[in-house]
């Protein structure tokens, strides 16, 4: 197994919202994570920016309130978001490449990693069933 399917194994299930503490009990972590699925669902109905996080959309939402201090680290220009993004990707595929391509890519090890059963299933089920040994989550 090379060192990228290693990593794609350890992605996280569910991506932002699932990963439990394992410090904490499963009824907060599940509170937790329903909690965060319907800030970020709300958040997202009500400025639907993709290229916005749910805590961008907070600060934007945010600036009706006039005695608040933004927090600047949530309003970042598109080139530092990109650059970041760009970063990271560089970092899990090393190489030449435009960031879209290494997406792809990720998606395609993702599809070898994945139990057979689920060939052509969402990325979102087939990262479901590696589970997440970082959060302590079994596969599915």
């Amino acid at each position: 197994m090379n060192k990228i399917t290693k990593r794609a194994q350890t992605l996280t299930q569910r991506l932002d919202h699932m990963v439990p503490d394992p410090q904490m009990p499963t009824a907060v972590n599940q509170k937790a994570a329903a909690e965060l699925a319907a800030i970020s669902e709300k958040l997202f109905e009500l400025l639907p920016d993709p290229s916005l996080s749910p805590l961008e959309r907070l600060e934007r939402l945010g600036r009706v309130v006039e005695q608040r201090e933004p927090d600047m680290g949530q309003l970042l220009p598109a080139h530092e978001k990109v650059t970041a993004l760009r970063e990271r990707l560089d970092q899990m595929l090393p190489g030449d490449g435009a960031s879209i391509e290494k997406i792809e890519k990720l998606v395609e090890i993702l599809g070898d990693v994945a139990p057979k059963d689920l060939k052509g299933a969402s990325p979102i089920r087939m990262l479901e069933a590696l589970g997440d040994p970082r959060g302590q989550i079994e596969p599915e």
